[in-house]
C-alpha cells in the first residue's frame, strides 16, 4: 500500500503549510519545507512571498545534504548513528550523480566545515542562519521540525532576500 508510506509526509505538509503561509506574509519572504531522503534534501512544499521579488525553490528539487542549511540542520538533530548513516548514504549516492551545482573543491571545504563545531552552534541556537552558497544576497534561516522522538524530520527555511526597497 503506497498511501501508507506517504501518509506522514501528507500530515507534515498539511500541518506546515498554514504556518508557512503566515511566515511568508509576515516576513514578506518565500519559505520552503524540506525533508531528508536517500542521502539528499528534498523540497516538499514551497510558499511564495506576497512580494513581486521572489526567490522560489521548486517542489521536488533535491539538494546536497551539506550544501544547504536544511541538510545541516536535519543532520544536527539526529543521533550519532543516524547522522553517520545519512552521511554515508550521501557519499554512496554522490557516486552515481552529479547533482551538485558547487565545484568539487568548494564541496570538500563544506564537508570539512561540517564539524562538531557546526553542530554545536546549530544545536545551541536551535536553528541556522547563514549566507546562501547558491545565491548571492540570500541568507538562509533554517529551523528544525521535530517528530515525537525529538529528532528533526524536516526543516522550514526562509531564503531571506535582502531587498533594497523594503516594500516591493
Amino acid at each position: 500500500n503506497m498511501t501508507a508510506k506517504f501518509e506522514p509526509i501528507k500530515t507534515l505538509t498539511t500541518n506546515a503549510i498554514p504556518i508557512m503561509k503566515e511566515i511568508a506574509i509576515k516576513a514578506n519572504q518565500s519559505v520552503h519545507l524540506a525533508i531528508y531522503t536517500r542521502g539528499k534534501i528534498l523540497i516538499i512544499a514551497q510558499e511564495d512571498s506576497p512580494s513581486s521579488f521572489n526567490y522560489h525553490v521548486s517542489v521536488g528539487a533535491t539538494f546536497d545534504l551539506l550544501e544547504t542549511s536544511s541538510g545541516r540542520v536535519i543532520l544536527t538533530f539526529q543521533n550519532e548513528d543516524e547522522r553517520k548513516r545519512r552521511l554515508q548514504r550521501r557519499k554512496f549516492f554522490k557516486k552515481f550523480e552529479l547533482t551538485s551545482k558547487i565545484p568539487n573543491a568548494q564541496l570538500k571545504k563544506i564537508e570539512n566545515k561540517f564539524s562538531k563545531n557546526t553542530m554545536k552552534g546549530i544545536s545551541k541556537d536551535g536553528y541556522e542562519v547563514v549566507k546562501s552558497l547558491q545565491i548571492k544576497g540570500v541568507t538562509n534561516i533554517s529551523v528544525p521540525i521535530f517528530d515525537y522522538t525529538n529528532f528533526a524530520i524536516a526543516t522550514i527555511t526562509i531564503p531571506f532576500v535582502d531587498r533594497i526597497i523594503s516594500k516591493g
